[in-house]
């Protein structure tokens, strides 16, 4: 019998601060997670209340969105919205692929 844990945001953190993901993993995870409670599967992320619920800084939260905006192997589509600070994605689960 396969066992399988739900990724919690709690167990992110403490994975992220022994080292155990990059400050790109962390968001990555962090959009999965927030993207299921979403009937549509849609995130809107405001960067300075996701750097007060993550242990990151505004810097290192802009380099990982642009890591993942970046890279053509993700299950994540993110988008800068037209007020500059936000940041609309979409997790895998999304219809609006």
């Amino acid at each position: 019998m396969e066992k399988f844990y739900k990724l919690t945001l709690e167990r992110l953190i403490v994975d992220y601060k022994k080292d155990r993901l990059t400050a790109s993993g962390l968001i990555y995870y962090y959009i999965q997670i927030k993207a299921k409670d979403s009937p549509i599967g849609e995130v809107i992320l405001d960067s300075k209340n996701v750097c007060s619920e993550l242990p990151i800084n505004i810097d290192q939260f802009n380099r990982a969105i642009t890591e993942i905006i970046d890279s053509p192997d993700t299950d994540v589509s993110c988008g800068i919205l037209p007020d500059g600070q936000k940041i609309c994605c979409y997790g895998e689960m999304s219809e609006r692929y």
